[in-house]
């Protein structure tokens, strides 16, 4: 299906330009955070393409949106402090698209989308999913998620350059409720992952409870 054009507007009054992708039966929200500004990340990359184009098919209101600064979206860049403010968006945007019977929005992050998402908190989440994130933007106590009680799944490249397994799992030693994997073979880039990635976002969609 072809996405939909949606702008979104942040608290601090920034145009953000986005994408939305509709299932014919939406089920949950899926709200996608892209690699670094700085070093060429959009919401074109290909990890986040690779998802926003086969979550539909798994029941997921789909955005991904340029964080400010990036493309078309109004801002500047600020090292993941103001950036929340775009996932918050995004997060509320979706939720005002599901219907009651929905599971909630996961927020899935790449690299520095997904340090960025790790940071917020909001009540329409019911997960985190992460690929790659370098835990390195912000303050350790900086990462909300880290305290709070709702799944998260952690992947980290076997070969990562910026945060190898090892210093993954020790910087999350006392995360609750986290889920930690590792891709094997690959690093940060993540060259040709998106089959392997849809599938894990999917299957890890899939076990969120559902609420009553």
């Amino acid at each position: 299906m072809e996405p939909q054009r949606h702008d979104i507007r942040t608290r601090d009054g920034h145009r953000l330009d986005a994408e939305l992708a509709m299932p014919r039966q939406p089920r949950w929200g899926l709200v996608l955070t892209h690699p670094h500004p700085q070093y060429g990340g959009s919401m074109h990359n290909e990890v986040i393409d690779a998802l926003f184009r086969a979550m539909p098919d798994h029941g997921a209101v789909c955005l991904r949106f340029n964080f400010r600064g990036v493309g078309t979206s109004q801002g500047e860049f600020d090292d993941g402090r103001a950036e929340r403010l775009d996932v918050l968006a995004a997060v509320e945007t979706v939720s005002g698209l599901l219907g009651r019977e929905a599971q909630g929005v996961i927020v899935a992050g790449y690299s520095f989308g997904a340090d960025v998402a790790l940071a917020l908190d909001h009540l329409s989440i019911a997960a985190w999913w992460a690929v790659a994130p370098p835990l390195a933007i912000h303050a350790d106590d900086d990462f909300l998620a880290a305290r709070d009680e709702r799944p998260k799944r952690i992947l980290v490249p076997e070969l990562d350059e910026f945060n190898p397994p090892e210093r993954a799992r020790e910087k999350m030693a006392d995360w609750i409720n986290v889920e930690p994997a590792t891709l094997p073979g690959v690093g940060h880039m993540l060259e040709n992952q998106g089959p392997t990635l849809v599938a894990d976002l999917a299957a890890f969609a899939a076990k969120l409870p559902k609420d009553d």
